[in-house]
């Protein structure tokens, strides 16, 4: 599978809703639908492939008070990273 391209059953829920669409706006939102779908996706695969404690390639460098109480999970370290404030 193209690691760009979407589950079969996404995509086939969108060419689905594609076939649908009779107005250029219906079109427009389901294109929007569409580039939103695979943002998501990718943005989940890269996540994914930074936090896998197997990679030896890629790394996130954290503040230290945002990883040591979320060594469970990237995804909480990088909430918690977001929300120090910045002033």
């Amino acid at each position: 599978m193209n690691s760009n391209a979407l589950p079969a059953d996404i995509e086939n829920v969108l060419r689905t809703l594609e076939s649908l669409a009779r107005t250029q706006y219906q079109r427009d939102a389901a294109w929007a639908v569409r580039c939103a779908l695979t943002y998501g996706m990718l943005d989940t695969r890269r996540i994914d492939w930074l936090a896998n404690m197997d990679n030896k390639v890629g790394n996130v460098q954290l503040p230290r008070e945002c990883v040591e109480p979320n060594i469970h999970s990237l995804r909480a370290a990088i909430d918690a990273a977001m929300e120090i404030r910045h002033d």
